[in-house]
C-alpha cells in the first residue's frame, strides 16, 4: 500500500534496506497464498546453490516454484492498474479511521497508525464473536484490517 499512500515515505534501496516483500494474496487480491521478495543480489547470492534437475542455480526456498502466481500477480496488477490500486488504498484508509472512530466512540482503547489501515484494539472478551469474525488476537489485543475486503 505504501506506494498509493499520500505523504509515505518513499522506499528504495538507497536506505540500509536488505529487503523487501509483498504479499500477493492480501491486498492485492490473488487468490492463493504468493508474495514478491526483493533483495540484495549479496543476499541472493549466498542462498544460491546448483540445482542439478533444473541444471541451473536456484536461490527459492527448496526449490519452490508455482508458475501460476505470477500469471495472477501480472493479471491483477493490470487489470487494477494504478489508479485501481490508488482508490482501493483511499477506501482502505477510509474504513480504518471510520472504524478506529467507531470504536473510540464506544470506550474501546483503539490505535491507527496514520500510513496503516490495521486497526488495534482491546481484545473482546467474547470467544465467539472472535470467532465469527476470525479476530487476529494476541494476549489482551486484537487487530484488523489491510485490505479492502477485510473486516471493517
Amino acid at each position: 500500500m505504501m506506494p498509493f499512500v499520500k505523504l509515505a515515505p518513499k522506499v528504495t534501496f538507497k536506505k540500509p534496506i536488505g529487503s523487501v516483500s509483498v504479499s500477493g494474496h492480501k491486498f492485492v487480491g490473488c487468490p492463493m497464498p504468493c508474495g514478491v521478495q526483493i533483495t540484495r543480489l549479496e543476499y541472493v547470492n549466498a542462498l544460491a546453490r546448483d540445482v542439478e534437475y533444473l541444471a541451473s542455480r536456484d536461490a527459492t526456498i527448496m526449490g519452490s516454484r508455482n508458475g501460476h502466481a505470477p500469471i495472477f500477480l501480472w493479471y491483477t496488477l493490470n487489470r487494477k492498474g494504478y489508479r485501481g490500486f490508488q482508490k482501493e488504498v483511499q477506501k482502505c484508509l477510509r474504513n480504518a479511521h471510520y472504524f478506529k472512530g467507531r470504536l473510540v466512540e464506544a470506550g474501546i482503547g483503539a490505535m491507527l497508525n496514520e500510513l496503516s489501515s490495521t486497526v488495534v484494539f482491546e481484545r473482546p472478551h467474547d470467544e465467539e464473536f472472535i470467532r465469527k469474525w476470525q479476530l487476529a488476537c494476541k494476549g489482551n489485543i486484537a487487530h484488523v484490517g489491510g485490505d479492502a475486503k477485510h473486516h471493517y
